[in-house]
């Protein structure tokens, strides 16, 4: 299926027949974009020949003064950085060396690199050389040239060093390229030794070259560097004129891609390379690694808005986002060594790439549908932009340079895609300016609908409002419920599993005691009762707990009141040692049984218990009166507490509601809650006083427990 997407505000399709003028018109923009891809790199490019061992300087005249080193070189890579000059010059290492293919292109490494070349010459060719060397943006350069024919130290070499942390050893304010006079040794051949080491994508091109050769490159390069500024900086300002008339960002995003472009060459042919700020050249780190991220930013911002991926791919647009804002923070490695550079830079190559090769899939679906020129020369100038921009990220992560241009792989498409690029943006422009004189009725039309469909949608609004109030109540309410059982697990969950581990530890105990030892036994089998007494409370009171979050519903039965409440009080004493629990039956004989859920009230009295002491001091005393009124069963728990404020006394009943003058008592505010809702299953009432002068009365009433 081909790829579809929408035109521009919604451009008019006009389907055409293959157009034979069309095909011409491409094969003779792409003819073009050829030669001058090879009119920039220049004469530093060599025509393929059989490799030899050594570089024959007699070859400097037939190649216009200007010789470059290459298919004859060889590296070695020292990563550990332990290596001396005297073991690599001195031929310790020397069958480590690997050949160079074609030009050195190692990438982003902080490996020292060694690099040999040896030249073969007559002797009235050692003199009045010059040795070129780039790129410009190495950390440091060091060529260690022989003074003697046979050199057997190092001081029998001259040491040239180069470099962007070095600027001060290359004369000249800004350098297209660094260079140096090179004196040969008087003899028929000789080895030149360069050592390399940088932070950037490191790389080396070298030339030897006679003096006028050295002034033709100069020329050249001078020329190159100033027509692809120029060119940039007339395209930026075409854009902005365009972006002035029509507010289209992707005119602005061009704008900031052409600026980019700009930027990478000032910085690559050496007008950005300083040394004026005594920082011992991370200014220049920070200048060279900045043109590469923000030509990647500008690239995916460009194919962003070219391709309106807002309009047209919805979440392609939101990744655009993602990788454009860790794109903005890729920029702070450039000031710290927390992050390594790459590490951060590499994936925005990818992705930038990734980029152009959308918006080669994307020009070449609309040119598939549409057939008209503009859209071909928008394929061909992408697709000349992706194809270096591959050769380029393949150099920079350290791949083999194919076509050997290194650091000009990015410069040599910048001429053909701009004035591609700005021609279909022109073409594309006038499209534009056509539909919105075409479609100017439609858009108002449009606009009554909307604004018509608006108030249908703010009527329908209103009626469903108070159909989600209703719902949200009944969420809210079923949200609180789940809350109460995820709490309830909670409690589980902590509760069971270090009364497990007492337990556990209480019968180890009792197995290693010895028999005589009355004493520790009769403990260890209090701490085992009351370990099972709190795991069968804690198990009854989640469970019913749990059964109340859904349907509070009292199971009755026939209970003996007598040993139900004694049971329940002799657990809690058993817990609270600290305090003295008195209990008293009012109108209840021993054998008196009453009817109510045995479980629910054992939790209700539990809480009442466990408030009563965490309010009370310690050795204070805990009254519990049970009472028979007619056919209901009151209980009454008073304690010489804090006691309630009584404006808050109906409130605490309220879930996680707790007194003002609770402080730091631990608890959830649920206990009160619980009890005022197993009272209610039974039909009763709870209620809650203060005793003066201290202390805390809370009382509950069962209905329906006696039969008279």
């Amino acid at each position: 299926m081909p790829l579809v997407f929408s035109l521009p505000e919604g451009c008019p399709a006009r389907v055409k027949r293959p157009c034979t003028l069309a095909k011409r018109v491409a094969a003779a923009l792409f003819l073009l974009a050829v030669l001058i891809a090879g009119a920039i790199t220049g004469p530093a490019s060599a025509t393929e020949e059989p490799r030899s061992r050594f570089i024959d300087l007699s070859d400097l005249p037939a190649k216009n003064g200007l010789l470059a080193i290459r298919d004859n070189m060889s590296f070695l890579r020292d990563i550990s950085g332990e290596l001396s000059a005297e073991d690599v010059i001195l031929g310790r290492h020397d069958r480590e060396f690997m050949p160079v293919e074609p030009n050195l292109a190692l990438g982003y490494t902080r490996d020292t690199v060694w690099i040999k070349a040896t030249l073969s010459y007559k002797k009235q060719q050692a003199h009045d050389l010059v040795l070129i060397l780039l790129p410009i943006y190495v950390d440091l350069i060091q060529v260690y040239v022989p003074k003697v024919a046979h050199p057997s130290s190092l001081a029998d070499f001259e040491i040239i060093t180069r470099g962007d942390h070095h600027i001060a050893e290359q004369v000249g304010a800004a350098n297209l390229f660094y260079s140096s006079r090179l004196d040969l040794p008087e003899a028929s051949q000789t080895t030149l030794y360069f050592k390399l080491k940088s932070t950037s994508s490191l790389n080396l091109r070298a030339m030897i070259a006679s003096p006028a050769g050295m002034m033709d490159y100069a020329i050249f390069r001078a020329a190159t560097v100033s027509g692809l500024i120029i060119i940039s900086f007339l395209a930026i300002a075409l854009n902005l004129l365009f972006w002035a008339q029509s507010k289209r960002r992707y005119f602005l995003s061009f704008a900031l891609l052409m600026f980019s472009n700009a930027y990478v060459v000032s910085n690559g042919s050496g007008l950005l390379t300083v040394n004026g700020f005594n920082t011992g050249g991370h200014f220049n780190d920070v200048v060279t690694g900045a043109q590469t991220l923000l030509a990647t930013f500008s690239i995916i911002m460009f194919v962003r808005d070219y391709v309106q991926t807002r309009l047209n791919f919805p979440r392609l647009h939101r990744l655009f986002n993602v990788v454009l804002g860790l794109n903005a923070l890729a920029f702070t490695t450039l000031f710290t060594d927390k992050i390594p550079y790459f590490i951060a830079a590499a994936p925005l190559y990818v992705a930038a790439l990734l980029a152009l090769m959308f918006l080669c899939c994307c020009n070449t679906a609309q040119y598939r549908r549409y057939r008209d020129l503009g859209r071909l020369i928008a394929l061909l100038a992408s697709a000349i932009y992706a194809g270096f921009g591959f050769l380029n990220v393949l150099v920079m992560v350290g791949g083999k340079d194919i076509i050997g241009l290194q650091e000009i792989n990015y410069w040599v498409p910048m001429v053909p895609f701009t004035l591609l690029m700005l021609l279909s943006m022109i073409v594309r422009g006038r499209r534009l300016e056509e539909y919105k004189k075409a479609t100017s009725a439609l858009r108002q039309s449009r606009r009554a609908e909307n604004r018509a469909l608006v108030l249908v949608d703010e009527r329908t609004r209103e009626l469903l409002n108070a159909k989600h109030t209703a719902e949200a109540a009944l969420q809210a309410e079923r949200q609180m419920q789940s809350e109460q059982l995820r709490f309830i697990d909670i409690v589980r969950h902590q509760y069971q599993t270090p009364l497990a581990v007492i337990r556990s530890c209480a019968a180890t105990l009792t197995r290693t005691l010895p028999k005589r030892d009355t004493a520790n036994l009769k403990r260890i089998d209090q701490i085992e009762a009351a370990t099972d007494d709190l795991i069968e409370v804690l198990q009854t009171s989640l469970e019913h707990s749990r059964m109340r979050e859904t349907a509070s519903v009292a199971k009755r039965s026939q209970v003996l009141v007598h040993d139900h409440f004694k049971k329940a009080v002799s657990r809690a004493q058993a817990m609270h040692d600290s305090h003295s629990f008195h209990m008293g039956f009012h109108g209840i004989d021993q054998q008196d049984r009453a009817s109510f859920d045995e479980g629910m009230v054992a939790i209700a009295l539990a809480n009442l218990l466990d408030n009563a002491v965490k309010f009370s001091p310690d050795a204070g005393a805990v009254q519990i009166d049970v009472m028979r009124e007619g056919t209901s069963l009151r209980v009454a728990v008073k304690d010489e507490g804090i006691g309630i404020p009584e404006n808050e006394r109906g409130a605490l009943t309220h879930r996680y509601a707790r007194g003002s003058n609770a402080g730091n008592v631990r608890g959830t505010g649920l206990g009160l809650n619980i009890v005022a809702g197993l009272v209610k299953a039974h039909e009763g009432e709870f209620m809650l006083d203060s005793l003066d002068p201290r202390g805390t009365v809370a009382q509950f009433t069962l209905a329906h427990c006696f039969v008279l």
